[in-house]
């Protein structure tokens, strides 16, 4: 067992446990460890709570130090020499973390016959972000504690893929996940619009539209998030003249998604997709607050209109959107990265983005069946995963160096730029 822990502000250390069966000692482990590396550490010994601590020197090594201890069956290896006395501690006290509830319930959806199981312990990992991605996403950093108390994950390793799939918990008090608890898992078909060449993306399933954002806003409330959500929807519904989560109960069709897309010189496009159940129907809607705004502007329609033609046959009108912020509004901080200047229709599927390119792509992609389900690296994905979910994230990390660092913070942004960071999904 492999695990992580915060010891200081911006400092992490892992403890790792190993079953021993009382035939591998500190010393042992330490001849293996200098067998492995061709490095010979130099070995100090002290006594903790009646248990041997081995500290392992080990000069110009990447880990300057280990700890090692043997209690009970368990061999204890850590880098810092407080954990190592925790788990001392915690194992003579009969003291763990299977006397969590939450923990628990994670661990009873555990598959035995997976490679590895993954637990998550969703609000720690919520400060361990704040070191690791940029602070312009406080916001999503803030809202990330909310989302549940422990996930779990199986892991199945496959000579190209890495494939985890698992469950996620609540916890006691209203999380993220609790807007999903109602929702029946519905069919993922972003993918039959995205564009092949799509960095990454996340979609929500949602059945009932109505309970979907009713439970959201009782997640978010009494936070700074709520706030701030609050405003943008009385300001968008007074400008629209009418309730926006009630007229987007119609729009919406169970599904929708924010995407990542290659922009030029290495720039990044965010978009947001919803499925609608009549284009007509989604498109009237937007064109009467367009008509709103026009006539407040002293505009006509086709000062907001661009066109964009593939050839002579393919003729695609893209509009700028008469209210903005609208994403974030309806589906909580995750959708932050589109405030929606634009929007136009591939299909069914309504497109809201910063860019007027981002749109043009997805049609452009579209139309000629070059979508992210025709990818080979995306489909093999695809066939070990259900198609029915209410939450899926995907990533190429081989396409998404670009994303992935303009995401991440100073620290992490320098390992990247060293090259000590190469793929992560």
């Amino acid at each position: 067992v492999w695990s992580l822990h915060q010891t200081g502000d911006q400092q992490y250390e892992f403890v790792l446990v190993l079953q021993s069966n009382n035939r591998m000692s500190p010393k042992e482990m330490s001849h293996i460890i200098t067998k492995v590396t061709g490095i010979e550490g130099d070995t100090q010994e002290r006594t903790y709570n009646r248990s041997k601590i081995s500290e392992i020197s080990f000069p110009q090594a990447m880990v300057d130090k280990l700890n090692l201890a043997l209690v009970k069956k368990y061999l204890i290896i850590s880098s810092s020499p407080i954990l190592v006395e925790e788990v001392i501690r915690q194992v003579k006290s009969g003291m763990s973390l299977n006397q969590s509830d939450e923990f628990r319930k994670a661990a009873s959806v555990a598959g035995q016959n997976a490679d590895a199981n993954i637990y998550f312990n969703i609000k720690r990992l919520s400060l361990m972000l704040r070191n690791i991605l940029n602070p312009g996403l406080k916001s999503y950093i803030e809202s990330f504690s909310r989302y549940g108390s422990w996930m779990e994950l199986d892991i199945k390793f496959k000579q190209d893929l890495l494939l985890g799939s698992g469950f996620g918990f609540s916890g006691d008090t209203l999380a993220w996940l609790d807007a999903f608890k109602n929702q029946a898992p519905q069919k993922n078909q972003l993918d039959k619009v995205l564009p092949s060449n799509t960095l990454g993306f996340m979609s929500f399933g949602i059945e009932d539209n109505e309970r979907f954002f009713r439970e959201l806003d009782e997640i978010y409330r009494g936070t700074d998030i709520e706030t701030r959500r609050s405003a943008v929807y009385t300001k968008l519904s007074r400008t629209a003249g009418e309730d926006l989560r009630l007229a987007f109960s119609e729009i919406l069709h169970q599904e929708a998604g924010l995407a990542w897309l290659p922009g030029k010189n290495g720039q990044i496009m965010p978009v947001v997709l919803m499925n609608t159940p009549s284009r007509n129907l989604a498109s009237k809607q937007l064109m009467d607050w367009l008509q709103l705004k026009a006539r407040g502007e002293n505009k006509r329609i086709q000062d907001y209109r661009y066109n964009y033609s593939i050839d002579q046959d393919n003729r695609h009108f893209i509009y700028r959107m008469p209210i903005e912020g609208i994403p974030e509004m309806l589906f909580g901080t995750l959708f932050s990265d589109v405030k929606g200047k634009y929007f136009g229709f591939a299909g069914n599927y309504l497109i809201i983005a910063e860019d007027r390119k981002a749109i043009q792509d997805v049609i452009y992609y579209s139309t000629l069946n070059k979508t992210l389900s025709t990818d080979r690296v995306y489909k093999s994905v695809l066939e070990q995963i259900s198609t029915r979910n209410n939450f899926q994230f995907y990533l190429a990390p081989n396409k998404s160096g670009a994303l992935l660092k303009s995401k991440a913070g100073e620290q992490w942004k320098k390992l990247y730029e060293l090259g000590e960071i190469e793929n992560i999904s």
